[in-house]
């Protein structure tokens, strides 16, 4: 874990604002506008990446902070962040819609859709990490091994 200072306060962040500047400096989605921040919004970006994480359910248990993926993907959605704090909160872009259909044919839903969490190259570094990437390639044949975790993985898609 890292740590990150905001109005003097310390903060515990998957990376710190070094590791964010280096990493971002070299994109070129990202890196004018993580430049222009104050060390602060860095921080704030960073911690809110951390707690977002946080919030996942990893294979582990926690947050595994000594993996590189993770923390590049910490730093990915950080710079996300900065660009629009409400990322932060993770609500997606799930429907609502309970029902839908077209002459006879008709579908209704259970339950509420979930959107996307995260954008593709998050997903493509953090689900190798996830319980729920274990749990479909267990599912769809696969091992527990990391060669079949990554044929199967969300990112992938499973058809």
């Amino acid at each position: 874990m890292a740590t990150v200072t905001i109005g003097g306060n310390p903060y515990t962040t998957v990376a710190d604002v070094a590791t964010a500047d280096l990493y971002l400096a070299a994109s070129a989605a990202y890196a004018a506008l993580w430049t222009a921040l104050s060390v602060d919004a860095k921080g704030q970006a960073l911690v809110g990446s951390t707690r977002r994480f946080d919030r996942l359910d990893w294979l582990d248990g926690a947050t595994p902070t000594a993996e590189q993926d993770v923390i590049d993907a910490s730093i990915i959605l950080a710079a996300q962040i900065s660009i629009d704090p409400s990322v932060a909160q993770g609500d997606g872009t799930g429907s609502n819609l309970k029902a839908a259909g077209a002459g006879s044919a008709k579908v209704e839903f259970f339950r509420p859709e979930i959107g996307e969490a995260f954008t593709a190259d998050i997903m493509a570094l953090i689900s190798p990490f996830l319980v729920t990437a274990r749990l479909i390639a267990e599912s769809i044949g696969g091992s527990d091994d990391s060669e079949s975790l990554e044929d199967y993985s969300i990112v992938h898609g499973i058809a």
